[in-house]
């Protein structure tokens, strides 16, 4: 391990167009992690990449930068909200996990504010992906601040483009949640915190980690999600298994769940 050079390797996988834009201290941590597992440089090559390939390349395989673009052009100038949103749409079926929630965006917030019992007046969505475009759906006069924390750094940009533009008030970060997990930073200051098919990527970061990461967060209502099919289609009992999964995380409060379409919800309100 002593001839193996960090940087090499940090160099080798940022110089693929897939991470590229990934946040580097997350790169480093995952290098420094596979470091401890493997002796031979290819071998730690190998093994970050497949890491970053579960929590983040497998979510951007279908993504064109180029079309992107020329969506967040049409974005920006549009005034007409309901045009926005169809442009939006377009937007979402760039990346998969927002794909698969595109049917459910009219009804999203409403009904989760519903089950909640309240309007938020902070929502905090961590490893958000393109969710932040999703500001635009929200119920109308609804003024809720909306702010993101990403590992992307195109997706943050152009992100932040778009509030400018729409919502001023709403902002991403640049960040890696697991890292403020691992310092045991409490998250505090929002209403709401959304955690949209978060856990199972974190979780395969380390287990256990997700009962840290809601043991720290400081607000009313945690809201969850999980995949309830794979990203090929397949259900493989991932209802079942998620459920049982979100049953074993303490919590004291209530919890409420449901399903929409192929995403299983869970809204962890606080006593």
């Amino acid at each position: 391990m002593a001839d193996i050079n960090p940087e090499n390797i940090f160099n080798q996988v940022i110089s693929s167009s897939k991470y590229k834009f990934v946040y580097p201290p997350l790169i480093e941590r995952i290098i420094l992690g596979s470091l401890k597992k493997f002796k031979k440089e290819k071998d730690v090559i190998k093994a970050v990449k497949s890491k970053l390939h579960q929590i983040y390349g497998a979510y951007t395989e279908s993504f064109s930068i180029s079309k992107f673009e020329s969506l967040i052009a049409k974005i920006l100038e549009e005034t007409n909200l309901e045009q926005r949103k169809t442009l939006i749409n377009e937007l979402f079926l760039q990346h998969s996990s927002s794909k698969e929630r595109v049917n459910l965006y009219p009804d999203f917030y409403s009904k989760i504010f519903d089950l909640m019992g309240f309007t938020p007046g902070s929502v905090l969505d961590l490893a958000c992906g393109l969710n932040g475009f999703s500001v635009d759906f929200l119920p109308n006069d609804c003024k809720t601040k909306f702010t993101g924390v990403e590992i992307d750094s195109f997706l943050v940009e152009k992100t932040n483009r778009y509030f400018e533009k729409h919502h001023s008030r709403s902002k991403l970060l640049q960040g890696d949640i697991f890292e403020n997990v691992k310092q045991n930073g409490e998250i505090s200051e929002f209403d709401a915190v959304f955690l949209l098919k978060t856990l199972p990527c974190i979780e395969q970061q380390e287990k256990g980690i997700s009962q840290k990461l809601i043991d720290n967060l400081n607000c009313r209502v945690i809201v969850v999600s999980y995949p309830a099919k794979s990203l090929t289609g397949k259900e493989k009992g991932m209802v079942s298994n998620y459920t049982g999964f979100q049953k074993s995380l303490h919590f004291s409060g209530e919890t409420v769940s449901f399903l929409m379409d192929n995403e299983l919800f869970f809204i962890m309100k606080r006593e």
